[in-house]
This record gives C-alpha cells, sequence and structure tokens, in this order.
C-alpha cells in the first residue's frame, strides 16, 4: 500500500513571520519548559502537494487569533517553519482531510485559549462537528480523528505540548539551513 505525508508544520515563538505582540509573548510564556529555547506557539496541518525551491506548497488547515478555520492553498518557507511528518495511509490522510473541511469556517475558541491549562477546550474524542478552536487543540483533533495519534488531553493545549506529543510518531522533514559549526554533538 502506498503511503501519503501529512505534516504538521510548527512555528517558533523566535520566527520573523511572527508580529510582534502581547499575544505572541504570551503564548510563549504559557509554554511549558522545555529544552528549546524558543518554543512553539502556532501550528497547522498541511497536505503537501509540491517543493519548489526553498518552499513547499499545497493546503493548510488551522485558525489565527480571532479568525475562523481554514483550509486554504499555502506555501511554507523552510526557514522558518519547523516540520514533522506522518507516514500515514491514504485513508487516514482523507479523514484527516475530511475532518479540516468540516471545520471550515469554525470560530476561535476565546474560552479555551484564556482558560488556564485549557478548561474548557475540547479534549474528548474529536467528532465532525463544526465548533470553536485554537491551533493546537484543531490540529491535535484532526490527527486524532485520522487516527495517526493517541488522545492525549494535554496536547490540545498548547502547541509546544502538541510538538513533544507528536515528535515520537513523526520524522523531522523539509530540512532547514543549518549551520552545522555550531551543533554540540
Amino acid at each position: 500500500m502506498k503511503k501519503k505525508k501529512l505534516m504538521v508544520c510548527f512555528l517558533p515563538a523566535n520566527s520573523a513571520l511572527l508580529q510582534k505582540s502581547w499575544l505572541n509573548t504570551a503564548a510563549a510564556r504559557m509554554a511549558p519548559s522545555s529544552d528549546r529555547a524558543d518554543p512553539m506557539v502556532h501550528v497547522e496541518l498541511f497536505f503537501p502537494q509540491y517543493e519548489m525551491g526553498d518552499n513547499v506548497g499545497g493546503d493548510s488547515c488551522s485558525i489565527h487569533y480571532g479568525g475562523k478555520v481554514f483550509l486554504a492553498n499555502k506555501n511554507f518557507s523552510r526557514k522558518e517553519w519547523l516540520f514533522r511528518s506522518f507516514s500515514c495511509t491514504p485513508e487516514q490522510y482523507d479523514k484527516a482531510r475530511e475532518f479540516c473541511t468540516a471545520q471550515k469556517g469554525g470560530k476561535f475558541n476565546y474560552f479555551g485559549y484564556f482558560a488556564p491549562c485549557g478548561i474548557g477546550s475540547n479534549t474528548s474524542t474529536p467528532r465532525l462537528k463544526k465548533r470553536s478552536w485554537y491551533c493546537s487543540e484543531l490540529v491535535n483533533s484532526a490527527l486524532v480523528h485520522a487516527g495517526l495519534t493517541r488522545l492525549n488531553p494535554d496536547a490540545f493545549t498548547h502547541p509546544d505540548i502538541l510538538f513533544e506529543h507528536v515528535v515520537g510518531d513523526t520524522y523531522a522533514d523539509c530540512g532547514r539551513n543549518i549551520n552545522f559549526g555550531k551543533i554540540a554533538i
């Protein structure tokens, strides 16, 4: 059976793509302590279709603060994003896409976003019914719905926690420009 690739795209707190705002600063401070100097503060689920130079393109699903759930064509820069990929069956890929399509247009989950530890967010088994979301809650729900990751309520609460949750089930993808002189082994 031919496998498909589904990517989870993380944006670290030090990314030049982030606007300087109290909201992004707060998202970085709310991240659990980890070995990374710059925690992940945003996440999108990506259905890749092509690679061109330093960019990868396809359809992306997520939500931005105050916005609506989108499933739209997007290009990602390998220099700004951190990619983790699932090797999945066509059925899992289709289930993730089905979930994202069903959520398109859903509102932002303000209550769950601002509640401590994601209280008020949907941490149960995801359903196709359209509802409100924040980015890690939406992406994790799509992955659980597709059977790509197990249900872990903590992974709904913050992009950095979701990153730690998927790292063991995924592989690093879309290598970025790395200065090998600075890597300590």
